[in-house]
């Protein structure tokens, strides 16, 4: 049976949310990490490109000249050694006979590189002819501040925009990106996936992925291949927030398609090793209860411990847990408590309904009544169905002194219930709620 996706929403297990792909700044960074990426590899490739052509051509004069002079090379019976091409490489002249020496050559082949500015000035130039390919390069080093230029997100949405419109890929799939979520101008999300469904209709896996991300109906029941196969093709090609997603949600909680614990396991574990908190929670998670592959609860504390040292609240309240049980870890309860307090500080429901619990009934720590109290709101209303079963309890019967108000109370307790907290369908069913109530 397919797991209540409001509830593990509510209870903490999936924070990503596919309409606010941007809560933070992962997905826009690692996309500029990414670009900025294949920017370097780019200008590597051209330089070595660059630098055999001047060898190569250097290798051609010296035999050239090694053939017109007749001369011999380091007692070489006319032929050119490898020493020669590299020589030859850097000067007009043949080698000298005797011994080979660097000095001797004083004719140099030199690069003269472009400075960021003159390289900026040139691509504009470019791109306002009508060069497309100039204004994509001219955006993306706007975008990623390459080269040392500085940062111009306005600047950028300009350039990408501009080779999207005549029809390239990449950029259709950026410039979506970026009118979607507001980056560099007004956010327009029509248009942002309007942009990188074109890109995905050209076989671009990020525009693919964007477009099913943004699109994805996550309360629905239905199957949409088409989005699954989106975000399949995205992660697949190494993008971070489809990787999640499909770890995190799709394959999880059987968003689109049938959950799937070994998929999940598997792309929630390429994010999770990129560094993301969410996805090390979510593996940890897996791991320590063997879902979606061998229980590993050693492995899955290590993943929870990255998750909780990074400040992610669900990370701290799982690593709280394994450290209270000793699962996968020495237990020590004391530190566990405080990586779940840390959590409920923090705004993790599950967090603040364990924490609130234990403080009101003082189970291992010393009872503070008003500080349970307030942990159980707060965890009531993020969604929390301990939390939940606890205060509308207690806005029913006026317990520990809680301002009565039973129409709240009972819509509380019917929402734990439907979450299959046992504690809220008993409260229900109980003679004294029924008889408070009305019933």
């Amino acid at each position: 049976m397919k797991r209540n996706i409001a509830a593990a929403l509510a209870a903490g297990s999936c924070l990503f949310m596919a309409q606010t792909a941007n809560a933070d700044q992962w997905t826009d960074e690692a996309n500029r990490q990414a670009t900025m990426a294949r920017m370097q590899a780019q200008d590597a490739a051209n330089d070595r490109a660059q630098a055999d052509r001047s060898f190569q051509a250097g290798l051609a004069s010296q035999r050239s000249s090694s053939r017109s002079s007749g001369s011999s090379s380091g007692g070489s019976s006319g032929g050119v050694t490898a020493l020669d091409g590299f020589l030859g490489a850097h000067g007009t002249e043949p080698l000298p006979g005797g011994p080979q020496s660097v000095v001797a050559r004083h004719t140099l082949i030199v690069q003269i590189k472009e400075t960021p500015a003159q390289v900026l000035a040139r691509l504009e130039r470019e791109a306002k002819a009508g060069n497309a390919q100039s204004a994509f390069d001219l955006a993306r080093i706007y975008w990623t501040g390459y080269g040392g230029v500085k940062r111009d997100d306005v600047a950028a949405q300009r350039w990408f925009g501009v080779a999207a419109q005549a029809g390239n890929p990449d950029a259709q799939a950026q410039y979506g990106y970026m009118l979607y979520q507001g980056v560099g101008g007004a956010a327009d999300q029509a248009q942002g996936i309007a942009q990188v469904a074109k890109a995905a209709a050209q076989g671009n896996a990020y525009g693919a992925g964007l477009h099913a991300l943004w699109t994805l109906d996550i309360k629905s029941d239905r199957p949409q291949p088409a989005k699954v196969a989106g975000l399949v093709k995205a992660a697949d090609a190494g993008f971070l927030f489809a990787q999640l997603a499909l770890g995190t949600v799709v394959y999880d909680l059987g968003v689109g398609t049938a959950a799937d614990f070994a998929k999940a396991r598997h792309y929630s574990k390429l994010a999770a090793d990129r560094g993301h908190p969410l996805a090390q929670t979510e593996l940890g998670r897996m791991m320590a209860s063997g879902r979606g592959g061998p229980k590993d609860p050693a492995g899955g504390a290590g993943y929870a411990r990255k998750a909780a040292e990074a400040g992610h609240p669900a990370g701290m309240m799982l690593y709280g847990q394994l450290l209270g049980m000793g699962l996968g870890v020495p237990q020590d309860q004391a530190s566990g408590w405080q990586w779940m307090r840390k959590a409920a500080d923090a705004g993790n429901p599950q967090a603040l309904g364990v924490v609130g619990a234990a403080l009101l009934l003082g189970q291992g720590v010393p009872e503070d009544i008003p500080a349970g109290l307030r942990y159980l709101q707060l965890g009531a209303e993020r969604g929390d169905a301990q939390a939940q079963a606890y205060w509308g309890t207690f806005r029913i019967t006026g317990g520990f002194g809680v301002t009565i108000n039973k129409s709240e109370g009972e819509r509380l307790l019917k929402a734990a219930a439907a979450q299959g907290n046992q504690d809220a369908i008993d409260t229900l069913a109980s003679p004294t709620i029924k008889d408070a109530l009305g019933r």
